[in-house]
């Protein structure tokens, strides 16, 4: 079986093929090869499957990591640090009175803000840290970045947290 994308005027389509070969196809020259390729367009599967993927792993309204990816990279995280005998940081950010502004001005209005915060707070971090919405107002923060000096690394982390907090300035 083999997977090809093929770019046509309606856009990259995806197809599936199978190939069998036919022996003695004909029988006056049987030395001849001959496949017969059957091929079945699977772009609407395929972009299903994305979706499905997309949803298990990542938040629909901030497209941020959901709980269960977080959970997977602070996993990996925290072998790497024993690995390594390194210092690591999550930071874990709760919106207060979240549940105010819902009864004010709605599931339309929370989840504006719910992606603003999500994209002030991208802004910040580095491309190798994890923000995750892991429910709601809750958020978690991965920081990709270690350290084994627990002094420079606190400092580092102070340093961090203040710019989370000026998000919300």
């Amino acid at each position: 079986m083999f997977e090809y994308e093929f770019d046509v005027q309606t856009g990259v389509r995806v197809f599936e093929a199978r190939v069998s070969p036919i022996k003695n196809y004909n029988l006056e020259e049987p030395g001849l090869a001959h496949v017969i390729w059957v091929a079945q367009d699977i772009t609407d599967r395929k972009n299903a499957e994305d979706t499905i993927r997309k949803l298990s792993f990542y938040d629909a309204v901030t497209s941020l990591p959901n709980r269960r990816l977080v959970k997977e990279r602070i996993v990996s995280q925290l072998q790497k640090a024993h690995d390594k005998s390194l210092y690591g940081a999550v930071f874990y950010i709760d919106l207060n009175d979240f549940k105010r502004i819902n009864d004010a001005v709605g599931a339309s209005g929370d989840d504006a803000l719910i992606a603003e915060v999500s994209k002030r707070i991208t802004r910040i971090l580095d491309v190798r840290d994890t923000l995750a919405r892991v429910g709601g107002d809750y958020f978690v923060i991965l920081l990709d970045q270690m350290g084994s000096d627990l002094e420079d690394f606190s400092s580092a982390i102070t340093d961090i947290a203040a710019r989370i907090m000026s998000v919300f300035e």
